[in-house]
C-alpha cells in the first residue's frame, strides 16, 4: 500500500520495534494477504541516482548497446545482478554480475534473537545483542566494546535517594525477594543487605535518584546455568556479537535494553510468566468497618501469588479456611464471614471458608464484627502461606451509657473509690461523645429517691465538693470519673440519665461502721 513503516528488528514471521508512517506517510489499515515491499534494495536511474526505477526496467536507447544504472541496497553481502531482455523470446539474452555490499559504519547496537517468553525467576535465552550499522547490518567493532544491560521491569523509588543514602524507600517489593544483593537503578548499580517490604537497607549510593526511579527486578548473566549477576558484557575487538541471559522476579512484558555508548541502543520486549501459587495475600488494604454492620464496598479479597508476589492462578480448586482472633460481643454475637451481604436480593449466611476456583487467582468475601477494635484475620490452605491482615472495627453510634467500674463496699460517711461512667454502643463498645454530654446523677432504693447520699466529682474530703448533681462527658471522650458517699447503711442504685442515651445503674453498698471489728 501507500504507508512506509520503519522497524528496529526483524526475525523469521515478525516485524517489531515499528513505527508506523514515516516519511510523511499516514498510518492506514492493510488487509490481510497485503504485499509488504523492502525499500532496502532498488535500482536507480542513469540520470539520477536518487531517483527509483520502480519496475527495475531500463532501456538501451536505439543505435545503443548498452545502458548505465546505479544500484541501491541496505543489506551487506555478495549479491548477483541479472540483467535479461524478455521482449526476445525464446532468444532472450541475460547477463549477470556479482556486486559485494558493505556494512555501513557502527551505528546502533540491535537483537539478532527473538522476543521470548518465560516464567518468573527462571533463565531465559541465549540472548544476543549485535553492533550494528544503522541498516542493522552486522558491523566488527574495532576494539574491546562494553555493553550495558537494563530493563524497565522493577519497583519506582518512593523518595529522593542522596548521594551517601544508607536506605532506599520503595513503592513495593514485588520482584525483589533476595534479602541481599545488588539492584541497579537508573545507570548505578547498588549493593544492599537487608530488604523489608518498602525499602532496601545498608546501601551507600554515589548518585541522586529522583522519585519514581526505576529499581530494576530484572537480572542477566554471560551463563544461564552458573549464574552470576551482571549489568554488562563485552563485544571482543573485531567481533560483532556478544551472548547474555536474562531473568526475571515480576511478572509482565518487559522491555531488555542493550546499550553501547554513543549509539543507538537496542530494546525488545520479554514476556515473563508468574510462577506457581506460593501464598496467599491481601489485595485489599485494610478496611475500617461499623460494628455489626458491612457494605458492599467492606469487600476483601484474596489472590494467589508466586513466591515473587506476582499474582497467578490455581492451578485445582482451592478451598481457603476464614479465622479471625475477635470473640465478638455477647449482645452480638461472634465475628463472621460471609461472601454476600444482606440487601433486598441476598441474605447474610456466614461461613468458615471461601474456595479460588481452578484457573482464577482472586476470591472476595465479607467480615463482620461488633467488637470494637483490631482484629487479626486469617486466611490459610494447605501447601501455600497463610495471608494476614488487620482490620479496623469502630463502634456503633451511642445507644447506652453503662458503669464501667466494679460495685463496691463503702464504710458509712467514707466516700467510694472512682465510680467510672461510659457512653457505649448497642454491643458494649466505648463510643465517644460528638459533643459534650452532661448525665445527672442520682440515688435510689427500689427507685424512691433516697437522700442521705451524696456525689463528688474529684472525692475531696471537703464537705463542699459533695453536691454534685451532674458531671459532664467531654466531647471526644466516651468515660468520666465520680465519687459516692452515704451516711446510711444499706443498699443504693446509683442512676444516671442523659438526654438521649439509656440510663444506666449498678448497685453500690454501704455498711456502718464497727471499729471493735476493725472495718
Amino acid at each position: 500500500d501507500s504507508e512506509k513503516i520503519s522497524y528496529t528488528g526483524v526475525t523469521p514471521g515478525m516485524f517489531y520495534g515499528v513505527k508506523r508512517g514515516v516519511d510523511g506517510t499516514l498510518p492506514a489499515k492493510h488487509s490481510t494477504g497485503a504485499k509488504v515491499f523492502g525499500l532496502n534494495k532498488n535500482f536507480r536511474s542513469p540520470a539520477s541516482k536518487d531517483t527509483i526505477i520502480t519496475d527495475a526496467v531500463v532501456t538501451i536507447p536505439f543505435n545503443f548497446d548498452r545502458v548505465g544504472f546505479y544500484y541501491y541496497d541496505e543489506k551487506a553481502g555478495n549479491w548477483t545482478l541479472t540483467a535479461a531482455d524478455s521482449a526476445l523470446g525464446s532468444q532472450m539474452l541475460s547477463g549477470t554480475t556479482g556486486i559485494t555490499v558493505n556494512p555501513d559504519s557502527i551505528a546502533r547496537v540491535g537483537f539478532t534473537t527473538a522476543p521470548m517468553n518465560g516464567v518468573a525467576g527462571n533463565p531465559m535465552g541465549p540472548f544476543i545483542a549485535q553492533s550494528q550499522d544503522k541498516f542493522g547490518n552486522a558491523r566488527a567493532v574495532a576494539a574491546d566494546t562494553a555493553v550495558a544491560l537494563s530493563s524497565n521491569s522493577g519497583i519506582a523509588v518512593a523518595e529522593v535517594v542522596a548521594p551517601g543514602a544508607t536506605s532506599i524507600k520503595l513503592d513495593s517489593s514485588v520482584g525483589l525477594t533476595s534479602p541481599d544483593g545488588t539492584v541497579k537503578i537508573d545507570d548505578e548499580i547498588i549493593a544492599y543487605t537487608s530488604k523489608t517490604e518498602d525499602s532496601l537497607g545498608g546501601v551507600n549510593t554515589t548518585a541522586l535518584h529522583d522519585v519514581k526511579a526505576n529499581v530494576q527486578s530484572g537480572k542477566f548473566s554471560l551463563n544461564g546455568g552458573a549464574w552470576v549477576d551482571t549489568y554488562s558484557l563485552v563485544i571482543p575487538a573485531g567481533g560483532t556479537d556478544a551472548v547474555f541471559y536474562y531473568k526475571d522476579t515480576k511478572a509482565g512484558t518487559n522491555a531488555v535494553s542493550a546499550a553501547i555508548a554513543g549509539l543507538t541502543p537496542a530494546s525488545q520486549p520479554q514476556t515473563v510468566s508468574p510462577s506457581t501459587p506460593f501464598r496467599l495475600a491481601f489485595v485489599n488494604e485494610p478496611r475500617q468497618i461499623t460494628a455489626g454492620e458491612v457494605l458492599a464496598k467492606d469487600i476483601l479479597t484474596l489472590n494467589s501469588r508466586d513466591m515473587y508476589d506476582n499474582t497467578t492462578t490455581v492451578l485445582a480448586d482451592t478451598v481457603i479456611a476464614l479465622t479471625t482472633n475477635s470473640t465478638g460481643t455477647p449482645v452480638g454475637g461472634p465475628a463472621q464471614f460471609s461472601t454476600v451481604v444482606e440487601s433486598s436480593t441476598s441474605t447474610w449466611t456466614p461461613v468458615s471458608a471461601v474456595t479460588i476456583p481452578n484457573t482464577k487467582s482472586d476470591v472476595g468475601f465479607f467480615y463482620k464484627d461488633t467488637l470494637a477494635g483490631s482484629p487479626l484475620l486469617r486466611a490459610s490452605t494447605s501447601g501455600l502461606e497463610a495471608a494476614l491482615q488487620v482490620q479496623v472495627v469502630v463502634p456503633n453510634v451511642i445507644k447506652q451509657i453503662r458503669f464501667i467500674s466494679s460495685p463496691q463496699t463503702l464504710i458509712v460517711g467514707n466516700p467510694s473509690s472512682a465510680l467510672v461512667i461510659q457512653t457505649q454502643d448497642i454491643y458494649g463498645n466505648a463510643k465517644s461523645v460528638d459533643t459534650s454530654t452532661g448525665l445527672l446523677l442520682g440515688y435510689y432504693k427500689n427507685d424512691s429517691v433516697i437522700e442521705h447520699g451524696s456525689f463528688s466529682l474529684n472525692g475531696d474530703p471537703d464537705p463542699n465538693s459533695w453536691t454534685a448533681t451532674t458531671v459532664m462527658i467531654p466531647i471526644n471522650a466516651s468515660a468520666e470519673t465520680f465519687y459516692y458517699q452515704d451516711i446510711k447503711s444499706g443498699s443504693a442504685d446509683l442512676k444516671t440519665a442523659a438526654f438521649g442515651p439509656d440510663s444506666s445503674s449498678m448497685d453500690v453498698s454501704s455498711t456502718e461502721e464497727f471499729p471493735a471489728a476493725g472495718t
